[in-house]
């Protein structure tokens, strides 16, 4: 019997935990290249990897979080996205929109 993931994206996405996501978020430095799959509302996109070259990394000591800022590859125009942590649990953004993180991997 499929997934759910397997049924509704057609591929096999990996499952990662968010201790998964917190390494990989801990990881990531400026101008590096991480893929990122992620589902948006507004995204006629069902879902797939994507390349992503990592922007800056800010911390705001008030809210207890972490924001990663994220330009797609080939696409300086497009609006940005953006990967958040906060108490320990990594989410991702585009524009002021949030979206469902379902995998990262560095490349």
């Amino acid at each position: 019997m499929k997934t759910y993931r397997e049924f509704v994206l057609n591929e096999s996405v990996p499952s990662m935990s968010q201790d998964d996501f917190n390494k990989i978020f801990d990881s990531l430095k400026s101008k590096q290249k991480v893929d990122m799959w992620a589902q948006f509302v507004m995204s006629s996109r069902k879902g797939e990897w994507r390349t992503f070259i990592v922007g800056r990394k800010s911390v705001s000591k008030k809210y207890n979080s972490e924001k990663i800022s994220l330009t797609p590859e080939g696409a300086a125009k497009t609006a940005k996205y953006f990967l958040y942590r906060k108490n320990g649990k990594v989410s991702v953004a585009q524009g002021d929109m949030g979206g469902s993180l379902l995998g990262l991997k560095t490349s």
